[in-house]
């Protein structure tokens, strides 16, 4: 199960594999080595 964090102002949009891209990871996904994720945000006005 992966994580759902918060941040104020922001929307969370997924774990991806890359800071700025990279492929959206999600509950289905096939794990088959270590990787680092990384929240995206979305600004919320």
């Amino acid at each position: 199960m992966l994580a759902t964090p918060k941040r104020a102002g922001y929307k969370f949009d997924g774990w991806y594999t890359g800071k700025a891209k990279g492929t959206k990871v999600t509950a289905g996904t096939k794990v088959t080595r270590a990787v680092t994720l990384y929240a995206h945000w979305k600004r919320v006005r």
